[in-house]
């Protein structure tokens, strides 16, 4: 009987935490993507109706990032408040393994690990592609742009900065227009800059904007020191609406990991390309993945926090999910650049983590 009541006392403390982080770690996340959809919807004269659709086509993505690090934490959280109260010790004592103690936590990883992976190769992609397909609809209705001054407006593959705007003549000054290379790219591939100009739209098709004496600059976002700048005393762009086209190309981050697959295996993309397409579908996976392993991590550690409290547990927490997904990130990286690792690199954190993990636990039973 005393055994089949460990889990539940067990799972009673790790809910609450995993809940609570989870609602804490979305409202973070969220709230870029909700400045983000709602800055678009002002801009574009969209109703709330359509707002509120596009928020809860983000909710997938926002859980697929916050799900995993709400696990760690609330995993650490509780062994730390277990420890704390002294009862590893006295379970230990009682004669209960360390396997018949985490079990549950073990479980809870491998479900969560089972829905990251519906999660991110399926429902996040087609969330994502809903979200711009509607996006795409609303872009071909437009009959008017806002352009707030002192603020960035995205219209398009476009970002549009304007010190002052006069909506009624469609002047504007002080003007920094950003091209990026990609969705959610955080390198610029042209930046057009000018001290005025005047803008006008072409309803259900895009906007006009001629600028005078200001400058051009255009970088490879692959290579920033390949980059052209020149001076112009007048320029004129036409940046059309996202969806403007009667077809839209879909982005890689709305494209599901079997079409994913289906095009690497059709041999039509280029190399670098390619190695892209590998990357995002090994960094799904190696996502799904983390539940587990950071149970692999924390268990052992937690169980070893003796007279420690909450607040460590928190701190080392942090510390964890700071160097996984950094190493995340440099294995992200590193697929990108070399194609011969494009398939595993992204994983280079999860094998750091078997590694660590099983360092950890033969310390832990060793002692």
């Amino acid at each position: 009987m005393k055994v089949r009541i460990i889990p539940f006392y067990l799972l009673r403390t790790l809910i609450p935490y995993l809940l609570a982080s989870v609602g804490v770690l979305s409202a973070v996340i969220f709230m870029n993507q909700f400045v983000r959809i709602f800055n678009t919807a002002i801009m574009l004269g969209a109703s709330l109706g359509w707002l509120a659709y596009s928020l809860v086509q983000m909710i997938p993505g926002v859980l697929a990032l916050s799900l995993p690090m709400a696990f760690q934490l609330a995993v650490l959280l509780t062994l730390a408040a277990f420890s704390e109260r002294g009862e590893v010790m006295a379970m230990r004592a009682a004669g209960f393994s360390f396997g018949q103690i985490v079990w549950p936590v073990g479980l809870c990883a491998l479900l969560l690990s089972a829905g990251l992976v519906w999660l991110n190769n399926w429902e996040n992609p087609n969330a994502y592609r809903r979200f711009r397909t509607a996006q795409h609809k609303l872009a071909s209705s437009i009959t008017n742009v806002k352009v707030e001054p002192g603020a960035f407006s995205n219209i398009g593959e476009w970002r549009l900065y304007a010190e002052h705007v006069d909506q009624d003549r469609g002047m504007v000054s002080g003007i920094h227009l950003f091209k990026y290379e990609d969705e959610g790219s955080n390198a610029w591939a042209m930046r057009i800059s000018a001290p005025k100009g005047r803008f006008s739209v072409l309803p259900g098709k895009g906007m006009n904007l001629e600028m005078w004496d200001g400058q051009f600059q255009r970088s490879d976002p692959k290579d920033p020191s390949a980059m052209i700048m020149a001076d112009y005393k007048s320029y004129a762009v036409f940046i059309p609406f996202t969806g403007a086209q009667a077809k839209r190309e879909y982005y890689l981050t709305e494209t599901t990991t079997p079409e994913i697959l289906r095009t690497i295996n059709e041999k039509t993309l280029s190399r670098q390309r390619e190695a892209e397409y590998k990357v995002e579908a090994s960094t799904r996976m190696a996502m799904a993945l983390s539940p587990l392993l950071f149970f692999w991590i924390s268990c052992p550690l937690g169980l070893s926090m003796a007279k420690r409290n909450r607040a460590w547990g928190l701190l080392l927490s942090i510390a964890i999910l700071f160097v996984f997904y950094g190493v995340m990130a440099c294995g992200i990286g590193l697929g990108r650049k070399v194609f011969a690792v494009a398939w595993w690199a992204p994983f280079l954190a999860d094998a750091m983590a078997v590694a660590v993990g099983a360092t950890l636990w033969h310390m832990r039973l060793k002692s």
